[in-house]
This record gives structure tokens, sequence and C-alpha cells, in this order.
């Protein structure tokens, strides 16, 4: 039998500015298991887009990456189109560049989302109270096996 370890690089976000753009540095293995580093330092670099115009980014040293990033990349993305920033990502790798494209490709549909639906309190403790009622029967059921 073959035991095979995977020590993941710590993944993080590295940005530094130049004039009126801000160059995030994409660093590590951005995988599902990793321990992502919070985004709201860069977004709050960014801002709302009076200062910062511009969001690029580098890879030379992203590892292996998988959704985890995916996420990551369309949240900053998403940030920086609703401030005026634009967001150049042709100097991500292409497959990233592929999967962003089908992203961006379909608009979302309007009421796509499921949106939660608050369960009355009433209906709640009924639902409870039923459930109770029905272990209890099923538990006399048994006993009496």
């Amino acid at each position: 039998m073959t035991v095979m370890t995977v020590n993941n690089v710590l993944c993080e976000i590295n940005v530094s500015r130049k004039e009126q753009t801000l160059e995030a540095a994409i660093v590590g293995d951005w995988v599902l298991d990793a321990e992502t580093p919070a985004l709201e330092a860069v977004l709050a670099q960014l801002g709302d887009g009076t200062d910062i115009k511009r969001l690029v980014f580098s890879t030379e040293a992203l590892g292996r990456w998988d959704s985890l990033l995916m996420t990551e990349l369309i949240r900053l993305i998403d940030y920086g189109a609703k401030q005026g920033i634009q967001v150049d990502t042709t100097t991500l790798p292409e497959g990233i560049q592929g999967l962003l494209s089908l992203v961006y490709a379909v608009p979302e549909r309007v009421g796509a989302r499921r949106q939660e639906i608050q369960t009355p309190w009433l209906e709640v403790i009924g639902k409870g109270g039923l459930r109770i009622y029905q272990d209890s029967q099923a538990l006399v059921v048994l006993s009496a096996r």
C-alpha cells in the first residue's frame, strides 16, 4: 500500500501599487483544502474606485489551483466592476482565462437565485410536534415487537 502526502504551499495575495494600478500577486497553491487569505485587505486597497483605476494580476508564483482560486477571482472581478475599476485578466493562465470567459459569457437570469423562505414560527412548532408524535408512535410499535 502506497501512502501519498500532499503538502500545500501557503496561498496568499500580495498587493503593490503603482500610481492608479494595483497589482495582485497570486502566490502558492490555491486548492480547496488550503487556508484562504482574507480578500478584505485587497478589497480595501481597491476602495471605491477613486484612487485605483486598474487591477492586474501576477501569477509567476502560482502553484496548483482549483475552484477556490476561481471563486476568489470572480469575487475580485465583480467588486472591481461595481467600483468602475478595470480588471485586467490577460496575465492569468490560459485555463483560468477560459473559465472566466465561460463564467461571464452568459448573464445570470433575473430571479434565478433561490430566495430564502422564512418559515412562520407556528409552522415550525407544529411540524416539531408532529415529528415528536410520529417518533413516539414508532417507538411504541418498536417496543411492542
